[in-house]
Parts: structure tokens; C-alpha cells; sequence
């Protein structure tokens, strides 16, 4: 069963889409959301330990087991992405991935009990 959702102190949120730009967006707890409703977009769902975020022109559905079921609608203006190589981001990404590594290095170094690893 499809329906609305009624919710007595729905709270409103600005939200900003890089689409569509500031829009009044309603809050749902969704513990309060019973299965087979649909919210559409714009809607911020809360939960105690996730927030979810519905965009505009899409819409989440409450399964038979409670859980939320975002489907995406394509836009016009979808973004196709290549496979070519900026040198500054490759740059830039190279040296925070190696930051990482030698980060991790130097923290399992200080915190290991085998000398082997400490001294490699």
C-alpha cells in the first residue's frame, strides 16, 4: 500500500542541491515511517545512528522489512566520466595515498610487539 505520510511536527530544513540550489526540505524520523509508504525528494530521513538524504526528483520506499529504498532518477544533465588522467589531481592523489601508507608504516612500527616488524 502506497500512501502518505503524515507526520504531526514535520520539522524543516534549507538544503542545498548543486542542481537546484537552497530548498525546503522536510525532516521524517524514520522509525516513525510505516512500510509501503513513499517519501519523495527533497526529504532528509534520520535514523539514531545514519541521516539519508533523498535529492529532488527521486523517492524512498519503506520495504515490507522496514529498511529505505532510495531509487535515483537519471537527470539531463548526468556527467559522464573518462578515463583520462589530470596530471595535478594524479599529483596531488599520488601524495596522499603515499602520506597514508607512511603513516600506517610508522603506526604499526610504534605500536607492534614483534621485532621483525619493528625493525622493517
Amino acid at each position: 500500500m502506497r500512501g502518505f505520510v503524515f507526520v504531526w511536527k514535520m520539522q524543516m530544513t534549507d538544503t542545498f542541491f548543486e542542481e537546484t540550489g537552497w530548498m525546503k526540505t522536510p525532516v521524517y524520523i524514520l522509525r516513525d515511517l510505516v512500510k509501503g509508504y513513499r517519501i519523495s525528494g527533497p526529504a532528509v530521513i534520520m535514523d539514531e545512528l545514519s541521516t539519508m538524504l533523498v535529492e529532488p526528483n527521486c523517492f524512498a520506499d519503506i520495504t515490507e522489512t522496514g529498511d529505505l529504498k532510495v531509487n535515483v532518477l537519471r537527470t539531463k544533465c548526468a556527467v559522464n566520466i573518462g578515463v583520462e588522467l589530470d596530471s595535478i589531481q594524479l599529483s596531488i592523489f599520488s601524495h596522499r595515498f603515499m602520506s597514508i601508507a607512511e603513516q600506517m608504516g610508522k603506526m604499526l612500527q610504534r605500536t607492534s610487539i614483534s621485532t621483525n616488524i619493528k625493525e622493517r
